[in-house]
C-alpha cells in the first residue's frame, strides 16, 4: 500500500484501522511529518516494524513531509543506508524463499521541488548493483501530474513536462515500470507504484484513502517471502513461585560455583552451567503456560468495520460515475468515519487509563518501547545476515578475539551475581 497521511501525528487510529482492515505485509507512507520526539511505537501497531526518514527542519512548513516503510514484524528486511541520497527516499531489502531479493524504495517529492530531487533520486537508484538482478519496488508521492503512463507521455495540459519527462527518463534507464492507472487525488495519479518486474503483479486497486489523496494504491505481487516464524511464548507465572525453594537452590548454586576449578572450564562451559542452573530452577519452582500473539487493536469494533465498508462503497461508486457530487459524498463520509475512528480510539484509552490495570501498563509499555532485536548485519563476505542464528554466530565469531581473558573474571561475575544480586530480587 502507497498512503500520503498529509501528518500522521493525528491519524494513527485510522491507519490502524487501515491495516486491520487490510492486513498489507508493507506500508510506503509518504508526508508523515514526523520527528525524533515520536518513536515508531507511537504510530504502528506493533506486529509492524517501521524505517523511516524524517524531513530535517523547523516546525511548520520546512518540518513537512518524511517517508517511511512499515513491514510486518514477522519479514526479514533489512534497511539499505547505503542507497540513501539527499532526498526524502528511504531504502530495506526484504529476503524471498527461492528467489532473488527485493529492494523497497519510498520517495516524496514535494510540489514545489526541482530537478534537483529526481537528480537526487537517479543517484539513489544508480548505487543499486543491477548485476545481482534485484526485483525493484519504488512507490510513493512524486507529486507529478499530467503524464500519461501507458504511453510513457507527457499530457497536452501537463503543468510540469520538464521534470514529468525527466522522471519518465530515469523510469526508462532502470527498467521501471509504473503501474498505477486510476486517480489518487482528485483527477490526478500523484501516488506511483514502480518495478522492474511486472509480471509478478497479481492485483493492482486503488482503495479510499485516509487524507486529502482520495485513493490509496494497493499492489499484490506474488513472491513468497522469508519470514521468521513466530513460536508460542512461554510465560511464568512469578505470582505463584515456590520462593523458599528459588533461595535454597540459588544458595547451593552459589556455594558449587565457589567450590568449582574454574581453572578446569572455558567461559562458554561457566556461562551454560549457570543459565542451564537458573532455567532448572525457573522451571521447577515457577507455573508457566504458554500464549500467542494477543488481538493487536482490541478497540476496533463492528461499528467502525460497518463504516468502513460503506465508505468502500462510496468510493467505489464515485469512482464508477466520476460524478463530482457523488464524490463529495464521499469525502464527506470519509470525514465522518476519520472522526468516528479517533472518538473509539480515545474512549478506549481512557477506559484503559481508568481501569488502571495490567491492560494500561501494557498500553504505556507499547508505546515507550520500539521494536527490539539484532539487526541486519553484514559478514566477513559482506553477506547479509538476516536469521537470528547468522547474527549470533557472527557476534561470536567477532569476539573470539576475547577467548584468551582468564575466567576467573566471569566466575566471580556469576558467583556475585547469584550469591548477591539474585538473593536480593528474591528476597524482595
Amino acid at each position: 500500500m502507497v498512503i500520503n497521511f498529509l501528518s500522521l501525528r493525528g491519524k494513527t487510529a485510522e491507519l490502524a484501522v487501515c491495516l486491520d482492515n487490510h492486513q498489507p505485509d508493507l506500508v510506503i507512507g509518504t508526508e508523515s511529518w514526523l520527528d525524533d520526539s515520536i518513536s515508531n511505537a507511537e504510530i504502528v501497531p506493533p506486529n509492524y516494524n517501521v524505517v523511516r526518514k524524517d524531513r530535517q527542519g523547523d516546525v511548520g512548513p520546512e518540518g513537512h513531509g518524511g517517508v517511511f516503510i512499515a513491514y510486518k514484524a514477522d519479514l526479514i528486511a533489512a534497511h539499505r543506508l547505503d542507497l540513501d541520497a539527499d532526498a526524502e527516499i528511504v531504502w530495506i531489502q526484504l529476503e524471498l524463499v527461492g528467489s532473488k531479493t527485493v529492494l523497497v524504495g519510498a520517495f516524496y517529492r514535494h510540489p514545489s521541488s526541482k530537478g534537483d530531487i529526481l537528480d537526487q533520486l537517479n543517484s539513489s537508484l544508480s548505487k543499486i548493483d543491477m548485476s545481482k538482478s534485484p526485483n525493484i519496488w519504488l512507490a510513493g508521492d512524486f507529486n507529478l501530474a499530467g503524464v500519461n503512463w501507458a504511453t510513457q507521455s507527457t499530457l497536452p495540459l501537463c503543468p510540469k513536462p520538464g521534470l514529468c519527462r525527466q522522471l519518465i527518463n530515469i523510469a526508462n534507464d532502470y527498467g521501471l515500470e509504473q503501474i498505477v492507472t486510476k486517480p489518487t487525488r482528485r483527477e490526478n495519479i500523484l501516488d506511483l507504484f514502480f518495478t522492474n518486474n511486472s509480471t509478478l503483479v497479481e492485483k493492482n486497486t486503488v482503495v479510499p484513502g485516509i487524507s486529502d489523496h482520495d485513493g490509496i494504491p494497493s499492489v499484490t505481487i506474488n513472491i513468497k517471502p522469508k519470514v521468521n516464524k513466530s513460536k508460542p511464548r512461554k510465560v511464568f507465572l512469578y505470582h505463584k513461585a515456590n520462593q523458599d525453594q528459588i533461595k535454597s537452590d540459588l544458595t547451593q548454586l552459589s556455594q558449587d560455583f565457589e567450590s568449582m576449578d574454574v581453572d578446569q572450564q572455558t567461559v562458554d562451559q561457566l556461562w551454560s552451567d549457570f543459565c542451564d542452573s537458573i532455567n532448572e530452577t525457573m522451571d521447577k519452582n515457577i507455573p508457566s503456560k504458554f500464549v500467542s500473539g494477543s488481538k493487536i487493536s482490541p478497540w476496533i469494533n463492528g461499528r467502525i468495520k460497518r463504516r468502513l465498508k460503506q465508505k468502500q462503497r462510496a468510493y467505489n461508486h464515485a469512482n464508477k460515475t466520476e460524478n463530482p457530487d457523488d464524490w463529495d459524498r464521499f469525502r464527506s463520509l470519509r470525514r465522518e468515519v476519520s472522526k468516528e475512528t479517533r472518538q473509539v480510539y480515545r474512549k478506549y484509552i481512557r477506559g484503559v487509563c481508568i481501569q488502571g490495570n495490567k491492560k494500561f501498563w501494557s498500553f504505556i509499555k507499547s508505546l515507550r518501547n520500539d521494536s527490539t532485536g539484532i539487526p541486519a548485519l553484514k559478514d566477513e563476505s559482506n553477506i547479509w545476515l538476516q536469521t537470528i542464528k547468522k547474527k549470533q554466530n557472527c557476534y561470536v565469531r567477532n569476539l573470539s578475539q576475547f577467548s584468551h581473558m582468564r575466567t576467573w573474571t566471569i566466575y566471580l561475575t556469576l558467583t556475585h551475581l547469584v550469591s548477591q544480586k539474585c538473593l536480593k530480587l528474591i528476597s524482595k
